[in-house]
């Protein structure tokens, strides 16, 4: 998220030219935002981020007021979250058994857990407690950088006990992940794992 948003500042920065923060008007963050003929969602989160950091810069005096506040949020139909049936999860968990066993926890902690990429990514052993049913997101890993905890399903303990762990990281490969997804002949869209999970947990509680 803060990589996301340094790369939409630096591009706006760019796009601005040599002015001072307290040089740039309402009608430079307009015009640099329509200049682009992007999606309408794509130019709100561009938008948010130009206002954030007029924001921090208002906050430390650099100027007196939000050259971005005054334009107004752009409205935009939302898209379905694309997720995957169990058929093709099924697929997915028979390849990474089949050819990279190792990769089995971060899959299923993904499909029935419904942790983050980032979170995913970071994630140690030492922070899933079996026993107890829990997995431990840390701030250093979680998006809004605080500590949550987050259930452990019967069906993802019985993924995860045969590989479990006293220490260490939660074993991750790119190249890896890409090969089982291949032999899982299967179309992968972005978040599916997440995205997945929230749907079908929605629907089975409510």
């Amino acid at each position: 998220t803060v990589r996301d948003a340094e790369g939409k500042v630096a591009a706006f920065v760019k796009g601005v030219g040599k002015k001072h923060v307290h040089e740039v008007m309402t009608a430079d963050v307009e015009q640099w935002l329509n200049s682009h003929g992007q999606k309408p969602g794509t130019r709100e989160s561009y938008r948010i981020a130009v206002l954030g950091f007029f924001n921090y810069c208002v906050k430390r005096g650099y100027r007196a007021e939000n050259p971005a506040s005054p334009i107004e949020r752009v409205e935009f139909d939302q898209t379905v979250p694309e997720v995957m049936d169990v058929a093709q999860v099924r697929k997915l968990m028979k390849a990474a058994a089949k050819h990279h066993p190792n990769m089995i926890p971060h899959l299923a902690i993904g499909f029935f857990a419904g942790l983050r990429k980032a979170e995913l990514e970071g994630l140690r052993w030492e922070h899933i407690d079996l026993s107890e049913g829990i997995i431990t997101v840390t701030p250093s890993t979680a998006k809004k950088r605080r500590q949550r905890h987050v259930e452990v399903s019967d069906n993802l303990l019985t993924w995860l006990l045969p590989h479990r762990q006293e220490s260490g990281p939660v074993f991750y490969s790119r190249r890896y992940f890409r090969n089982i997804r291949d032999k899982a002949k299967v179309d992968w869209v972005d978040n599916a794992m997440r995205h997945s999970f929230a749907s079908y947990h929605i629907a089975m509680h409510q």
